[in-house]
């Protein structure tokens, strides 16, 4: 258990002395900060344990931080499950959250993935559909997130494969 423990802390003081995490952390906010003063909304996509998390980021950003302020606007695109399971039968998982984020398209929204399995097609395909949507695109990713680096306009990734290890940063 110490050892794990001890692995956990090595690894978070590895991505934490990082200056691309800081830097690529910042700009995200701001974009995602821009976004809201347009009336736009972050749309967040993710895959496995990562749901829970982005119910926590959601409903910090609904609610209030320090200030009383008005509620931002947030979508965990997972929450949509009469959609997603009517559409899985008939486009299978690539195909799916590209047609819902068809539904819910605005030029100032912001997309957030947060994935350990940031080379999967799906993710691929969900990135890249934004993308072409004209999404700006946030993304959360294990270490060799080769594909999705190409399909995101900013990446943080942890430079780990064990997805143990990468969720406990959600």
């Amino acid at each position: 258990m110490k050892k794990k423990i001890e692995d956990s802390t090595a690894l978070k003081m590895i991505v934490f002395s990082g200056i691309n995490l800081l830097k690529n952390t910042e700009a995200a906010i701001n974009e995602s900060l821009k976004s809201f003063k347009k009336g736009g909304k972050v749309l967040f996509c993710v895959n496995g344990g990562s749901h829970t998390t982005t119910q926590l980021l959601s409903a910090g950003l609904k609610v209030w931080y320090y200030d009383d302020r008005t509620p931002l606007n947030t979508v965990i695109l997972q929450d949509y499950f009469s959609f997603l399971t009517s559409n899985v039968k008939d486009y299978l998982h690539i195909k799916v959250y590209v047609r819902l984020k068809k539904t819910v398209p605005y030029s100032e929204d912001v997309l957030i993935e947060l994935s350990t399995s940031s080379n999967s097609i799906n993710v691929v395909n969900e990135y890249g559909g934004a993308l072409k949507m004209g999404f700006l695109t946030e993304g959360f990713a294990g270490k060799g997130a080769d594909f999705l680096e190409k399909c995101t306009n900013i990446l943080n990734e942890v430079p780990s494969i064990n997805t143990k290890k990468f969720n406990s940063f959600s």
